[in-house]
């Protein structure tokens, strides 16, 4: 959900600085690599989730 939730806000915050300055809503490689981090970061995330429930605590 956090993920889904910060890749949509990224994308409409893009897509209305990019609307509103007059360039074309398309991704140039630097916003492309923002997702891709965004995106990164949404699965590590689940991924460390995982990762703790099934390492013992004390």
């Amino acid at each position: 959900m956090v993920g889904s939730v910060g890749l949509m806000a990224l994308g409409v915050m893009t897509r209305a600085s990019l609307g509103l300055t007059g360039r074309a809503p398309a991704a140039t490689w630097p916003i492309a690599l923002i997702y891709a981090a965004v995106l990164t970061a949404a699965i590590v995330r689940i991924v460390a989730a995982f990762e703790i429930a099934r390492t013992p605590m004390l």
